[in-house]
Protein backbone atom coordinates (compact mmCIF):
# COMPACT_ATOMS: atom_id res chain seq x y z
CA UNK A 1 0.00 0.00 0.00
CA UNK A 2 1.75 3.55 -0.89
CA UNK A 3 1.33 5.88 1.85
CA UNK A 4 2.16 9.45 2.72
CA UNK A 5 3.83 11.14 5.37
CA UNK A 6 1.51 12.08 7.59
CA UNK A 7 1.20 15.94 7.91
CA UNK A 8 0.97 17.71 10.98
CA UNK A 9 -2.23 18.46 12.07
CA UNK A 10 -4.27 21.04 14.86
CA UNK A 11 -2.89 24.53 15.33
CA UNK A 12 0.68 22.75 14.44
CA UNK A 13 -0.97 22.05 11.01
CA UNK A 14 -1.98 25.67 10.67
CA UNK A 15 1.37 27.26 11.75
CA UNK A 16 3.25 25.13 8.68
CA UNK A 17 0.75 26.38 7.18
CA UNK A 18 1.08 30.46 7.93
CA UNK A 19 4.81 29.98 7.49
CA UNK A 20 4.51 28.00 4.15
CA UNK A 21 2.06 30.54 2.93
CA UNK A 22 4.66 33.65 4.03
CA UNK A 23 7.42 32.13 2.50
CA UNK A 24 5.71 32.07 -0.97
CA UNK A 25 6.13 35.74 -1.79
CA UNK A 26 10.07 35.38 -1.77
CA UNK A 27 10.25 33.64 -5.35
CA UNK A 28 9.40 37.09 -6.62
CA UNK A 29 11.19 40.39 -7.38
CA UNK A 30 13.55 41.72 -5.37
CA UNK A 31 15.08 38.49 -4.05
CA UNK A 32 13.51 35.87 -7.12
CA UNK A 33 14.19 32.88 -4.76
CA UNK A 34 11.67 30.72 -6.92
CA UNK A 35 12.18 27.61 -5.48
CA UNK A 36 11.32 28.40 -2.29
CA UNK A 37 8.06 29.23 -3.78
CA UNK A 38 7.81 25.68 -5.19
CA UNK A 39 8.27 24.17 -1.94
CA UNK A 40 5.48 26.71 -0.72
CA UNK A 41 2.96 25.30 -2.89
CA UNK A 42 4.34 21.75 -2.66
CA UNK A 43 3.86 22.41 1.77
CA UNK A 44 -0.21 23.41 1.30
CA UNK A 45 -0.65 20.29 -1.52
CA UNK A 46 1.04 17.74 1.10
CA UNK A 47 -1.12 19.58 4.40
CA UNK A 48 -3.88 19.29 2.52
CA UNK A 49 -3.88 15.62 1.30
CA UNK A 50 -6.50 13.77 3.23
CA UNK A 51 -7.72 16.01 5.66
CA UNK A 52 -11.32 16.84 6.46
CA UNK A 53 -13.27 19.60 4.72
CA UNK A 54 -13.59 21.96 7.56
CA UNK A 55 -9.17 21.22 8.48
CA UNK A 56 -8.59 22.12 5.21
CA UNK A 57 -10.78 25.13 4.98
CA UNK A 58 -8.84 26.39 7.63
CA UNK A 59 -5.59 25.43 6.57
CA UNK A 60 -5.93 27.03 3.51
CA UNK A 61 -6.95 30.35 5.54
CA UNK A 62 -4.09 30.14 7.15
CA UNK A 63 -1.80 29.31 3.98
CA UNK A 64 -3.72 32.79 2.65
CA UNK A 65 -3.24 34.97 5.61
CA UNK A 66 0.73 34.59 4.67
CA UNK A 67 0.88 34.38 1.63
CA UNK A 68 -1.24 38.13 1.28
CA UNK A 69 0.29 38.86 4.84
CA UNK A 70 3.49 39.31 3.57
CA UNK A 71 2.82 39.47 -0.21
CA UNK A 72 0.58 42.28 -0.10
CA UNK A 73 2.27 44.07 2.25
CA UNK A 74 2.56 47.19 0.55
CA UNK A 75 -0.69 47.65 0.38
CA UNK A 76 -0.67 48.95 3.83
CA UNK A 77 1.61 51.94 2.40
CA UNK A 78 -0.63 52.39 -0.18
CA UNK A 79 -3.35 52.92 2.36
CA UNK A 80 -1.65 55.48 4.66
CA UNK A 81 0.40 56.86 2.32
CA UNK A 82 -1.28 57.87 -0.55
CA UNK A 83 -4.91 57.21 0.46
CA UNK A 84 -3.62 59.70 3.93
CA UNK A 85 -5.33 57.14 5.85
CA UNK A 86 -4.90 56.85 9.65
CA UNK A 87 -2.40 54.30 10.72
CA UNK A 88 -4.80 52.25 13.02
CA UNK A 89 -7.32 52.38 9.60
CA UNK A 90 -4.71 51.36 7.35
CA UNK A 91 -3.78 48.45 9.45
CA UNK A 92 -7.22 47.53 9.94
CA UNK A 93 -8.37 48.10 5.99
CA UNK A 94 -5.30 45.79 5.02
CA UNK A 95 -6.26 43.31 7.46
CA UNK A 96 -9.76 42.72 6.01
CA UNK A 97 -8.12 42.87 2.23
CA UNK A 98 -5.77 40.11 3.06
CA UNK A 99 -8.50 38.11 4.66
CA UNK A 100 -10.97 38.32 1.83
CA UNK A 101 -7.91 37.33 -0.46
CA UNK A 102 -7.38 34.51 2.23
CA UNK A 103 -10.85 32.94 0.89
CA UNK A 104 -9.65 32.15 -2.03
CA UNK A 105 -7.59 29.17 -0.48
CA UNK A 106 -9.98 28.70 1.61
CA UNK A 107 -12.16 27.62 -1.26
CA UNK A 108 -9.03 25.88 -2.88
CA UNK A 109 -9.06 23.67 0.28
CA UNK A 110 -12.69 22.88 0.45
CA UNK A 111 -12.63 21.52 -3.36
CA UNK A 112 -9.34 19.62 -2.74
CA UNK A 113 -11.21 17.54 0.50
CA UNK A 114 -14.49 17.99 -1.59
CA UNK A 115 -13.44 16.16 -4.65
CA UNK A 116 -10.07 16.00 -5.58
CA UNK A 117 -8.33 13.25 -2.65
CA UNK A 118 -10.82 10.47 -3.61
CA UNK A 119 -8.66 10.19 -7.38
CA UNK A 120 -5.64 8.55 -8.06
CA UNK A 121 -2.27 10.22 -7.37
CA UNK A 122 -1.70 11.81 -11.01
CA UNK A 123 -5.26 13.10 -11.72
CA UNK A 124 -5.23 14.76 -7.40
CA UNK A 125 -2.06 16.40 -8.85
CA UNK A 126 -3.76 17.44 -12.20
CA UNK A 127 -7.31 18.68 -10.45
CA UNK A 128 -4.98 20.62 -8.06
CA UNK A 129 -3.23 22.28 -10.58
CA UNK A 130 -6.25 23.30 -12.56
CA UNK A 131 -7.87 24.37 -9.51
CA UNK A 132 -4.91 26.92 -8.35
CA UNK A 133 -5.19 28.41 -12.34
CA UNK A 134 -8.98 28.66 -11.98
CA UNK A 135 -8.66 30.10 -8.61
CA UNK A 136 -5.75 32.63 -10.07
CA UNK A 137 -7.45 33.86 -12.91
CA UNK A 138 -11.13 34.41 -10.54
CA UNK A 139 -8.84 36.42 -8.41
CA UNK A 140 -6.97 38.48 -11.45
CA UNK A 141 -10.31 39.75 -13.12
CA UNK A 142 -14.31 40.03 -12.04
CA UNK A 143 -14.66 42.02 -8.96
CA UNK A 144 -11.43 41.70 -6.77
CA UNK A 145 -9.40 42.17 -9.69
CA UNK A 146 -6.08 41.23 -8.12
CA UNK A 147 -4.00 39.74 -10.63
CA UNK A 148 -0.68 39.75 -7.98
CA UNK A 149 1.71 36.72 -7.07
CA UNK A 150 0.74 34.53 -9.62
CA UNK A 151 3.03 31.52 -9.05
CA UNK A 152 4.21 31.78 -12.86
CA UNK A 153 5.99 35.32 -12.55
CA UNK A 154 8.51 33.34 -10.11
CA UNK A 155 10.30 32.55 -13.45
CA UNK A 156 11.05 36.14 -14.45
CA UNK A 157 14.89 34.71 -13.82
CA UNK A 158 13.77 31.47 -13.79
CA UNK A 159 14.71 27.76 -15.64
CA UNK A 160 11.13 27.86 -17.26
CA UNK A 161 11.01 31.30 -18.73
CA UNK A 162 11.10 30.64 -22.11
CA UNK A 163 8.12 28.41 -21.90
CA UNK A 164 6.21 31.65 -20.78
CA UNK A 165 5.97 33.16 -24.22
CA UNK A 166 4.51 29.35 -25.40
CA UNK A 167 2.32 29.04 -22.35
CA UNK A 168 1.51 32.56 -20.78
CA UNK A 169 1.94 33.04 -17.13
CA UNK A 170 -1.65 31.12 -16.60
CA UNK A 171 0.26 28.29 -18.43
CA UNK A 172 3.73 28.50 -16.65
CA UNK A 173 1.71 28.81 -12.78
CA UNK A 174 -0.44 25.37 -14.33
CA UNK A 175 3.09 23.81 -14.75
CA UNK A 176 4.76 24.85 -11.68
CA UNK A 177 2.26 23.85 -9.41
CA UNK A 178 2.43 20.66 -10.67
CA UNK A 179 6.15 20.20 -10.17
CA UNK A 180 5.58 21.51 -6.99
CA UNK A 181 2.94 18.37 -6.13
CA UNK A 182 5.90 15.93 -7.89
CA UNK A 183 7.95 17.51 -5.25
CA UNK A 184 6.05 16.97 -2.21
CA UNK A 185 5.53 13.07 -3.59
CA UNK A 186 9.09 12.61 -3.64
CA UNK A 187 9.67 13.70 -0.51
CA UNK A 188 6.98 12.47 1.37
CA UNK A 189 5.86 9.11 -0.38
CA UNK A 190 7.16 6.02 1.27
CA UNK A 191 6.61 3.94 -1.98
CA UNK A 192 9.96 3.91 -3.85
CA UNK A 193 8.53 3.26 -7.19
CA UNK A 194 6.11 6.51 -7.05
CA UNK A 195 9.27 8.43 -5.13
CA UNK A 196 11.24 7.79 -8.36
CA UNK A 197 8.31 8.35 -10.99
CA UNK A 198 7.81 11.57 -9.71
CA UNK A 199 11.61 12.92 -9.68
CA UNK A 200 11.54 11.53 -13.04
CA UNK A 201 8.43 13.39 -14.48
CA UNK A 202 9.86 16.60 -12.65
CA UNK A 203 13.77 16.15 -14.29
CA UNK A 204 11.80 15.50 -17.73
CA UNK A 205 9.45 18.69 -17.13
CA UNK A 206 12.33 21.23 -15.86
CA UNK A 207 14.70 19.59 -18.62
CA UNK A 208 11.80 20.77 -21.16
CA UNK A 209 11.39 23.96 -19.92
CA UNK A 210 15.33 24.84 -19.17
CA UNK A 211 15.35 23.79 -23.13
CA UNK A 212 12.39 25.97 -23.90
CA UNK A 213 14.62 29.04 -22.50
CA UNK A 214 17.34 28.12 -24.23
CA UNK A 215 16.71 28.31 -27.85
CA UNK A 216 13.99 31.29 -27.05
Amino acid sequence: MITMLKSPTGWLGLTVALIAGALYPLGFAPLEWWPISIFSVAAIWWLLNGQTRKYSMALGFSYGLGYFGVGVSWVYVSINTFGNAAPPLAVFLTIVFIAILSLFFVLLGWLNARFINRYSLVTQIIFFATIWLILDIARGSGFVSFPWLYLGYTQTSGPLLGVASLLGVHGVTFLLVVISCLVAVALTYDNKKTRTSSIMVLVILMMAGTSASLYQ
